[in-house]
């Protein structure tokens, strides 16, 4: 592979920088990944190329363990010294992406997408009631929004959530095998909640009318 890209006709660093998004993050990387390779925290869950001689348990043990791990070292404040020495967010991001590894998304979830959906998408009251729990990890969030016939097209998901006034609930139901949820990471092993994005259907004139696709926070 080396010998392949030390051959290519471009530029490898320009591309590097191009997709991170800057040269300074390039360099992050590379230090962050020395850090990482000689950290005893992580050396004791084991190298990342073992998870393949692993079942599918022992990799959601391994993941849940390197998830652990990150956790514990974001709140220590042990990532903004040396050898780490992460200076911003897009610096943690980078972090997070390299330590994680490539079986800890459904755990990452909670971070990427659930916690900044409570955070910009709810009411101060909303937010009061449920962002704290989530920040210290007493609930663990999905993320429903894909469905298998429609992708990221969020405009055109088909779940329904159909008010009823008279229990002052919503209904949430998937009316096709198109609708189908798909790829909610954690969910049906970590997570104790899930934001499941559907369409706000309310009664009008004995009929409902649809108020378009709308997050709810579903445990």
């Amino acid at each position: 592979m080396e010998t392949e890209r030390n051959s290519s006709s471009f530029d490898k660093n320009e591309v590097s920088s191009w997709w991170l998004g800057s040269h300074e993050l390039v360099q992050a990387k590379i230090r962050i990944s020395a850090a990482l390779e000689m950290d005893p925290d992580f050396n004791k869950i084991g190298p990342f190329h073992e998870i393949y001689r692993l079942s599918k348990h022992e990799r959601y043990v391994k993941a849940s363990e390197r998830f652990s791990m990150v956790r514990q070292k974001m709140a220590n404040g042990s990532l903004r010294k040396p050898p780490y020495s992460i200076r911003n967010s897009r610096e943690y991001v980078v972090f997070q992406t390299l330590a994680l590894g490539p079986d800890t998304h459904t755990l990452a979830i909670q971070h990427m997408m659930f916690i900044p959906t409570l955070k910009n998408q709810t009411s101060s009251e909303q937010r009061d009631s449920w962002l704290p729990a989530a920040e210290a990890m007493a609930i663990f969030g999905c993320y429903g929004q894909t469905e298998m016939a429609h992708g990221s097209d969020v405009k055109g998901l088909e779940t329904e959530a159909r008010y009823d006034p008279v229990s002052q609930t919503f209904d949430l139901h998937s009316p096709t095998v198109g609708s189908t949820k798909w790829w909610p990471a954690a969910l049906g092993r970590t997570a104790t909640h899930g934001i499941i994005h559907a369409r706000l259907l309310l009664p009008e004139n004995s009929k409902f009318r649809d108020f378009g696709v709308k997050p709810f926070l579903c445990n």
